[in-house]
């Protein structure tokens, strides 16, 4: 595969065999980025998901174990797509790492909105959640599942799922996926924007006397946003 393929994978649920394994969002629209964080919200936390993503993997040993947990009777329900990062097909509406902390944290500071609140509001329960608690991994959040799943969600318009077949398998390193999402998914960003969610984040963190200051010591590098 071309060095800008990403290649992922998923456990192929009864709807998508009702639908042919042809996936479509319930919305599939452009979203602005406090849109697009706002349904990572309600999509992770599951019971309230509104069907905008579809979550994927790039990494299938982790599918595997899904569905040996989850769906141990189904002999034909592993799948995957091939994403030309250089030429995301139009199938692709969104394609977000969501189980990258550093990318999350771009992501936030491309939503305007989202960095006047300091908070992101469920779209389904209107409930609130602060941006410390969405990145830390140590939590039930967006980054907690998504970071043991190796988790990549898509906003899909129309995407085709490839059955896997034996040996069609490959193994991406992390060092192969995170250097592709750093030079074609994160974006440049505003200082003003940085700022601000530095601001946020250490607002937090006193606020809520956290003494682990990992996530801190992180948002105050420039790892997370220089690509």
């Amino acid at each position: 595969m071309p060095g800008s393929v990403l290649r992922l994978y998923r456990c192929c649920t009864k709807r998508d065999r009702e639908n042919k394994c042809i996936l479509n969002s319930s919305v599939t629209g452009k979203l602005s980025s406090r849109e697009l964080l706002e349904e990572l919200v309600s999509h992770e936390l599951r019971v309230t998901s509104r069907n905008v993503f579809y979550s994927f993997s790039s990494d299938i040993q982790k599918v595997m174990g899904y569905k040996e947990k989850y769906q141990p009777d189904e002999s034909d329900d592993m799948y995957y797509v091939d994403v030309d990062l250089e030429d995301i097909p139009g199938s692709v509406v969104a394609l977000l790492p969501v189980y990258s902390r550093d990318y999350m944290m771009n992501l936030f500071c491309t939503a305007d909105e989202i960095l006047k609140t300091g908070h992101i509001v469920n779209p389904s329960d209107n409930s609130e959640h602060s941006l410390l608690g969405i990145i830390n991994i140590s939590q039930r959040t967006v980054c907690s599942w998504a970071y043991s799943m190796r988790e990549f969600c898509i906003q899909a318009d129309g995407l085709k799922l490839n059955p896997l077949n034996e040996g069609d398998d490959i193994v991406q390193s992390d060092e192969y996926v995170e250097e592709l999402i750093r030079k074609y998914l994160f974006q440049s960003l505003p200082e003003n924007n940085i700022r601000r969610f530095r601001e946020i984040i250490q607002r937090d963190f006193e606020r809520y006397k956290l003494k682990k200051t990992y996530i801190l010591d992180r948002v105050m590098t420039d790892l997370w946003y220089k690509t």
